[in-house]
């Protein structure tokens, strides 16, 4: 559920018509508050820094004579949805959490969580395409070996077909006016018809973007394993 990255008030409902008043148990005190604000804005530039810079080097290397293969073109797709993650995705949460209101608009409290299921459905599906491919030199060592071109167009499909899963998303987030005792704030939230249907999204998403994929990778990687194992001392060191 995308809410989760963005919420970062307790006890937001979903509800427009309704106002939940926040009353913690023990206010920490203004030094103790910027203190805290500051150290997770250093903490999100650091993460978002390190994973531009880190990123953008693999693709640099991805493209360099000799270093266009299928793995490294997979891995180059990989590093492309984790580096929109840290260039748009990251900073924009950084910026909500320190200023507790969403300051971004409409446009962008729609654009923003589909970004977020979009890259993050884009690095599930090329963790597939990984795995598979990892499989298919390893355990299929025999038969035809993927083409760069292929590769290329693996990539194609998987963001293509990623824009599908988080298009519910940028239909149902909205921008609405939340009230904290006598302050009101503008807030991003997901605005679902009703709970039934959140939840049902919730339960694809979990199935579709963890569970499958992971229980598809673990038995490619079962399978790479054991062909390892059952290989002659002799031909093992080839892997």
């Amino acid at each position: 559920n995308m809410d989760s990255m963005f919420s970062i008030l307790n006890n937001v409902t979903n509800n427009t018509n309704k106002s939940t008043e926040i009353t913690p148990t023990q206010a920490p005190s203004e030094p103790e508050k910027h203190l805290y604000k500051w150290f997770h804005m250093a903490a999100y530039s650091f993460v978002c820094l390190s994973g531009v810079f880190g990123n953008f080097m693999v693709v640099i290397a991805s493209r360099k004579p000799g270093m266009i293969t299928v793995s490294n073109i997979l891995i180059a797709n990989l590093a492309v949805a984790d580096l929109t993650v840290c260039l748009i995705n990251i900073p924009t949460v950084a910026v909500y959490s320190h200023l507790v209101y969403w300051p971004f608009g409409a446009f962008l409290c729609k654009l923003i969580p589909f970004l977020q299921g979009l890259t993050l459905s884009a690095s599930a599906g090329t963790l597939i395409a990984i795995a598979v491919e990892r499989y298919w030199q390893i355990v299929q060592y025999t038969k035809r070996k993927p083409k760069v071109r292929e590769a290329y167009l693996a990539a194609a499909v998987i963001w293509v077909s990623s824009i599908f899963i988080p298009l519910p998303l940028a239909v149902f987030s909205k921008t609405t006016k939340w009230k904290q005792r006598e302050e009101e704030f503008t807030i991003c939230v997901e605005d679902w018809p009703n709970q039934k249907i959140r939840q049902a999204y919730t339960t694809l998403l979990f199935l579709f973007m963890y569970f499958f994929p992971l229980l598809l990778i673990c038995g490619l990687y079962v399978q790479i394993s054991r062909f390892l194992k059952n290989l002659p001392p002799i031909r093992r060191g080839a892997y």
